[in-house]
């Protein structure tokens, strides 16, 4: 009877570990669509992105506290807008999770920016971005709100890859994994979203 009941507590065990890995296996566009009927299969997607959320939530507001609360309201948007991003997805089908999370912590951090909670005010602008002013007199301490104003103005996959390319300073070919485009895609890119800024800068700065 012992030995029936060991066999049977190890299969138990086993097909457990089988359903771990099952679950480990899928998508992150699969986890997020489980997620909405099964909310604890979104702690997955959390342990998959939670370190990479904080590792640049800090480089943009260089305080590990707001780091973390930019995570938590990332993850919070993200899981209270699936349902928007699987429709598109189902309509786009290259449209990928990770792009878009990272977009949301993204917009999340430059909110907090200029809303005044951290003094960093795009201190970390990259001197590519003073070739766009048109004022060379202008001060840097108006540089933040100034290029904020150009952005919002550009067409949002454009003023994307521009934070991720001259804001955060990332390597184009990390740019071009994130974005699920190629290399030379990535290029492009920022080439047109840097020409793009330039014709708005010399309306609006």
């Amino acid at each position: 009877m012992r030995s029936g009941r060991a066999a049977s507590w190890r299969i138990k065990r086993i097909m457990k570990k089988s359903h771990a890995s099952d679950i480990q296996a899928l998508s992150d566009e699969a986890l997020l669509s489980r997620s909405i009927e099964e909310p604890s299969l979104f702690g997955v997607l959390l342990k998959r992105y939670h370190k990479a959320f904080l590792r640049r939530a800090e480089r943009m507001l260089h305080d590990k506290d707001e780091a973390e609360d930019a995570a938590q309201e990332a993850f919070v948007s993200i899981y209270r807008h699936a349902s928007d991003f699987l429709k598109k997805q189902a309509e786009n089908p290259s449209r990928k999770f990770s792009s878009w999370a990272h977009t949301i912590l993204l917009n999340g951090c430059v909110s907090r920016l200029r809303q005044g909670k951290r003094e960093m005010a795009f201190s970390n602008l990259s001197s590519e971005w003073q070739e766009f002013q048109s004022d060379p007199k202008a001060t840097r301490d108006d540089d933040g709100d100034a290029v904020q104003s150009v952005l919002a103005r550009m067409p949002s996959i454009l003023s994307r890859i521009l934070r991720l390319h001259l804001i955060e300073r990332r390597p184009q070919r990390e740019i071009a994994e994130m974005e699920g485009i190629s290399l030379g895609a990535t290029k492009m890119r920022i080439y047109r979203a840097k020409q793009y800024f330039k014709k708005l800068s010399t309306q609006f700065l």
